[in-house]
C-alpha cells in the first residue's frame, strides 16, 4: 500500500492485490463480529465495486446499490447526503 498526499489529506493507493486482501480481510471481521447480512448495498460509483468484492467474500448473494450526492466538487460538500 502507498500513501500520497493531496490537498485535502492522506489518501491510500491499493494494488488490486492489496484490493483483494482488504476485502477479504473486512469481511472476516463481519464473520468475526457474529453478524451474518443478508444483503450487501454497494454505494455507487467509488464503492460498487468495493461492496461486490465484500458481498463475494462473505458468500452473500443479496447485493442492492444506492446512489448518494454529497460531494459538490473537489472538497466541496452538501450539508446533508441525498439519497437519489
Amino acid at each position: 500500500m502507498a500513501e500520497i498526499m493531496t490537498e485535502h489529506g492522506i489518501r491510500e493507493v491499493l494494488s488490486w492485490d492489496e484490493f483483494g486482501t482488504a476485502a477479504r480481510e473486512l469481511a472476516q471481521q463481519v464473520v468475526d463480529s457474529g453478524f451474518e447480512p443478508e444483503v450487501v448495498v454497494a454505494i455507487a460509483r467509488g464503492g460498487l465495486v468495493p461492496g461486490g468484492a465484500v458481498a463475494y467474500a462473505l458468500g452473500t448473494k443479496g447485493v442492492g446499490t444506492m446512489n448518494i450526492e454529497f460531494y459538490t466538487d473537489i472538497g466541496e460538500t452538501l450539508t446533508d447526503p441525498r439519497i437519489l
